[in-house]
């Protein structure tokens, strides 16, 4: 058994764990820990874990996403180490924080503020055939298929522009923002366009007066957040190098809250905002199950695992819901989920991503759906979508591209046999999630 010392925290909605470095000793795979303790309901729950070391003048920070990737920088996590540090040196009015690639210094505010001091940040190198990243093209640069372009036009795309603040950002300035759902979707598809080999965080901003932003990011490997720091950073920074803004102090807003932007007389950006301490703990496991296989040998997996899953939608488009039973080592687990707008392939898409996404080492899983939708899509349809770079036999892009690639990941981290039981057939099972899903979609 290890005990790992640990501070909760959060900024904006952004919430982390803080590890200090000299407990990572018998982690054998820092990612695996990072998905166990980052899990909403089998660990102790956040949107990303932060390794640090610090003496009195100097932290040095490894920063880890919910699915165990390291990312370069986090804007809310920093100024959470900046007011841990406070906590404990009280008469600290600055300190410098080393990360992966770069060097930031932190100033402590008022209360609980902290002000982190971005430097110049600049337009990201890109592929040869991109010649401005501050304004690029979605045919030419981004090469967007017909209707993620247009849809975007119709958002009043004004520019789309890419720079580092330390990790990559593609910000779009649109007229009108998007619902969380859209925001959602074209992050998940934007984020791993092939113009980005790393990935990138989709930012969809708003200039709301003179002086302010309206705010949404989808981040790499966590979706649609609450607040993002270097994603304010960079959306403040690209409008005004773009020159749709000249002030040198901006408000960005997000769903979590509001940061201030300003430019200094040096040329660097600061980001000022709060943060809060949550609580400190102690979490507890067995260091021999630390460290993941992810071997598919049916001899190293944990004990099989049942799934049943359906989906369910009013209108198809319309509100719509999900619901997967999970029966594994003796218990049974509902997860069930709902969506104002949707259609009920991707209903019956979330359900078993849900279900094969709850489980963090892998499993040998037996799943159960009642639509051949599912099934062929992801043991037939999505060989040829692969190899055709997501166009179906029709010529067409394939739907709902952003779900298929979710559970394709999900499928290959475990051991999947795929079953298809006909549907209100008097299956006991499939009806229970019929029922469930069909209670969803009433919400």
């Amino acid at each position: 058994m290890k005990i790992i010392n640990f501070d909760k925290m959060q900024a904006l909605g952004n919430d982390f764990v803080m590890i200090a470095k000299t407990q990572m000793t018998g982690l054998e795979d820092i990612g695996d820990f990072c998905r166990k303790i980052s899990h909403r309901t089998l660990g102790i729950g956040c949107d990303l874990v932060t390794f640090y070391s610090n003496d009195t003048s100097v932290i040095d920070a490894s920063f880890f996403n919910a699915d165990g990737s390291e990312t370069e920088i986090c804007g809310n996590a920093t100024r959470c180490l900046g007011l841990l540090a406070k906590m404990r040196q009280l008469d600290m009015k600055s300190i410098l924080l080393k990360t992966k690639n770069s060097s930031y210094v932190l100033h402590m505010k008022k209360d609980n503020d902290v002000s982190i001091n971005f430097g110049k940040p600049t337009a990201l190198t890109l592929a040869a055939h991109v010649s401005d990243p501050m304004n690029l093209s979605l045919s030419e640069d981004l090469r967007l298929d017909n209707g993620l372009h247009d849809e975007l036009r119709r958002l009043g795309l004004r520019r789309a522009s890419c720079l580092s603040v330390g990790n990559p950002h593609l910000v779009l300035l649109l007229e009108h923002m998007p619902s969380l759902d859209q925001a959602q979707r074209i992050g998940s598809i934007l984020e791993s366009n092939p113009l980005f080999p790393n990935k990138v965080n989709v930012s969809f901003g708003k200039i709301i007066s003179e002086n302010a932003i309206a705010l949404l990011v989808f981040e790499r490997a966590d979706g649609l957040t609450y607040a993002c720091g270097s994603g304010a950073m960079a959306t403040a920074v690209a409008i005004h190098k773009n020159n749709f803004l000249s002030s040198n102090a901006i408000v960005v807003t997000q769903r979590g809250g509001s940061l201030l932007m300003q430019l200094d007389k040096n040329g660097d950006w600061l980001q000022t905002g709060s943060a809060t301490h949550v609580f400190s703990g102690q979490y507890r496991f067995a260091t021999e199950n630390v460290s993941t296989n992810t071997s598919t040998d049916a001899s190293t997996e944990n004990s099989a695992v049942i799934v049943y899953t359906d989906g369910a939608c009013s209108g198809n488009p319309g509100p719509g819901g999900w619901a997967a039973l999970i029966m594994y080592d003796g218990q049974e687990q509902e997860l069930c989920g709902s969506d104002d707008n949707t259609t009920n392939n991707r209903m019956e898409m979330m359900a078993a991503i849900a279900a094969l996404e709850l489980f963090l080492s892998p499993r040998s899983i037996a799943l159960h759906t009642d639509s051949t939708y599912v099934k062929n899509g992801i043991t037939k349809w999505i060989h040829g979508w692969l190899k055709n770079n997501w166009v179906n036999s029709e010529h067409e892009p394939v739907k709902n591209k952003d779900l298929w690639q979710r559970l394709l990941k999900a499928t290959k981290f475990h051991k999947v046999s795929w079953n298809w039981v006909h549907g209100h057939s008097g299956n006991k099972f499939n009806e229970r999630v019929d029922k469930l899903a069909k209670k969803q979609c009433r919400r």
